[in-house]
């Protein structure tokens, strides 16, 4: 089989690797039917050897790993990717870090040529979450839980079996699936009384990166944080909407106008707290347990507004 890989200079834009992707998926539809998540990656790997035409194998490694969770070893005629099982502290890796593993190493056969990681990332990610099937799982989920989006990215990400990080970047920066919310990872160290760093910026769509540049995504964070704490301190570890939107108002302009946002908290632990346990499909453990919160924007069309750079700037708000 033969099919073009483009060269280095392109590689860098994700967009122009939808083809090959797509191919790859159509044939692992012919291979075993209409796609269903998870996607099984060893028949990824049997793909990918046919348009590379090489021997792709797999192989555990069952040493504590301390850099590499990933290798790709050459063989006669291809490559054995060698995925680890444990980290540096002997805790295991779940299916759901393998599976990202073995797919960030396909990445790098495909595009043997390039060493941007986080380009190889985000096909590894198209390769484990199908557009058209995420889109349509997305769909049903939001069906069954309308006002609870960060159970419906849980679901998600259990029925696929990817991290959520994973699945927060293919419905926010791929699909552009959260038009209207952005979803930030915070770490929890126990002291609720000042503000915690977060190891992630906040995913979001691309329709909201004008309407939230960073400067307002940075405000956003703040008063979000706020919301975050005081769901926990009103309802636990379980998972809870702010009931009042939160507002921040910038600065009034030479000509009068002053932007205004809106937006309301959801947030939940991504781990069991009756067990202290980091939840699973976060793809691995670590040492302070995190949380997801998901801020939702009223985006809803205003009294006396003004767009400039696709931001909305108000005389007043109109209560909802």
């Amino acid at each position: 089989m033969s099919i073009h890989i483009m060269d280095s200079n392109m590689t860098m834009d994700l967009f122009r690797t939808e083809g090959l992707i797509n191919k790859i998926h159509e044939l692992y539809n012919q291979k075993v039917g209409p796609i269903s998540p998870p996607i099984n990656t060893e028949i990824l790997c049997r793909i990918v050897a046919e348009i590379k035409g090489i021997i792709i194998t797999t192989e555990p490694d069952n040493k504590a790993s301390v850099f590499n969770e990933g290798l790709r070893l050459p063989i006669p005629g291809g490559f054995m990717i060698r995925y680890g099982t444990m980290n540096k502290n002997l805790l295991k890796f779940n299916e759901v870090k393998i599976r990202e593993t073995i797919c960030h190493e396909l990445a790098h056969i495909l595009f043997d040529d390039c060493d941007d990681e986080r380009f190889l990332h985000d096909v590894a990610r198209q390769l484990l979450l199908p557009a058209s099937i995420v889109e349509n799982k997305y769909e049903d989920k939001i069906l069954m839980y309308p006002n609870n989006l960060i159970q419906v990215i849980k679901e998600l990400s259990r029925e696929f079996k990817v991290a959520i990080m994973l699945m927060v970047r293919r419905l926010t920066e791929d699909l552009s699936l959260l038009k209207d919310s952005t979803v930030t990872f915070w770490k929890y160290n126990g002291e609720m009384d000042s503000q915690i760093p977060y190891n992630h910026d906040s995913k979001l769509a691309p329709e909201l990166k004008g309407y939230l540049p960073k400067y307002w995504r940075d405000k956003v964070l703040k008063e979000a944080w706020n919301g975050v704490v005081s769901n926990v301190a009103l309802k636990g570890y379980s998972f809870f909407e702010s009931h009042s939107a939160i507002e921040i108002k910038g600065k009034r302009r030479t000509d009068g106008k002053k932007k205004i946002i809106s937006f309301k908290v959801q947030s939940s632990p991504l781990y069991d707290a009756s067990k202290n346990q980091q939840f699973r499909l976060e793809g691995g453990f670590e040492p302070v347990p995190r949380i997801l919160s998901i801020e939702r924007f009223d985006l809803k069309f205003i009294e006396n507004e003004m767009m400039l750079s696709h931001a909305t700037y108000v005389d007043r708000t109109v209560s909802t």
